[in-house]
């Protein structure tokens, strides 16, 4: 999400700074493929973010195995249909979310600032369960 987040930047600043004022002085089209010698190489690295990123999920995941494994099943399928209704709910307001945010020159700018947000205040979930998980599963009778 960062990658995509910096190359998003970049390409609106360069768009805006640099290739409109030289289409408009009569540049060749082929100009744009400036802006994309810089741009190309952000898309590898934002994918690699973003399937790296799982890696945290896949550890909170443990976490929950390893915190109450007399409840293993019921613990996993909770999770399961945490995410299930999450992503069942999503199409619901992610058409909405992205018209009403979005403008005329940046139709997904704003929705994909909110939802990177969003991701940017999870990555809170593994600190705040590093400092308080040992709190949190002694206050919890199912935990060992």
């Amino acid at each position: 999400m960062i990658g995509a987040t910096v190359a998003a930047i970049a390409f609106c600043s360069a768009m805006y700074f640099y290739l409109a004022p030289s289409l408009q002085r009569g540049a060749p089209p082929e100009t744009i493929f400036r802006i994309a010698l810089f741009a190309v190489p952000i898309l590898p690295v934002s994918l690699l973010m973003f399937g790296w990123s799982y890696t945290v999920f896949q550890v909170v995941f443990n976490y929950l195995g390893m915190s109450y494994p007399r409840f293993l099943a019921s613990v996993f399928a909770g999770n399961d249909l945490f995410r299930s209704c999450f992503a069942a709910a999503f199409p619901l307001f992610a058409k909405a979310m992205f018209v009403n945010l979005g403008g005329e020159r940046f139709p997904v700018a704003w929705g994909s600032t909110l939802l990177a947000g969003i991701a940017l205040l999870m990555v809170l979930i593994p600190v705040v369960l590093l400092i308080l998980g040992h709190r949190l599963r002694s206050g919890s009778k199912y935990a060992n």
